[in-house]
C-alpha cells in the first residue's frame, strides 16, 4: 500500500534530503543501505524513496541517527517540508572520512611515535612490533 497522509510527508522529506541537501538521485536505495550500515536492504529503502512503501518508526529512527539529528527532529523537519516551510540542509557525517589513506606502514609509523595514541590505549605504542 502506498503511504498517504503524514506517511507520504515522511517519504517526501527523506527525498528531498536524499537529493537536495546531497546530491543523491539514485533511487535503488544502495546508497542508503551503505549509509544505514546495512540496517535495511537496498530494495526495501529504494521502494521507500520511490513512495511505494511507508517508513515505519523504526526507520524514522534509523535515517534520523545516519542525518545526525534526532527522530523528533526529523519529524519536525518532515512537517515543516510539507508545510512549505525551509528546512537545513542535512548531510550524512563521517562518510568515507574514516577510511585510512595510509599503508599499514605509515600507519604504524604514526601509531608508534605518537605519544597521544599510545596513552589513548593504555599502553606504549612503541614497544609494538609487528613480526
Amino acid at each position: 500500500m502506498e503511504p498517504y497522509g503524514f506517511s507520504a510527508d515522511l517519504n517526501a522529506y527523506l527525498k528531498k534530503v536524499l537529493e537536495e541537501d546531497n546530491g543523491r538521485e539514485d533511487r535503488s536505495g544502495k546508497w542508503l543501505e551503505n549509509v544505514t550500515g546495512g540496517a535495511r536492504r537496498y530494495d526495501y529503502w529504494s521502494k521507500i524513496v520511490k513512495g511505494t512503501r511507508s517508513m515505519t518508526t523504526n526507520d524514522v529512527q534509523v535515517i534520523a541517527m545516519t542525518f545526525g539529528i534526532s527522530p523528533f527532529e526529523w519529524v519536525a523537519n518532515a512537517r515543516r517540508h510539507a508545510a512549505g516551510q525551509k528546512t537545513l540542509p542535512l548531510s550524512v557525517r563521517g562518510v568515507g572520512e574514516d577510511v585510512s589513506k595510509l599503508t599499514p606502514a605509515q600507519e604504524r609509523e604514526i601509531r608508534q611515535n605518537d605519544p597521544a595514541i599510545a596513552a589513548l590505549h593504555g599502553r606504549d605504542e612503541s614497544k609494538v612490533h609487528e613480526d
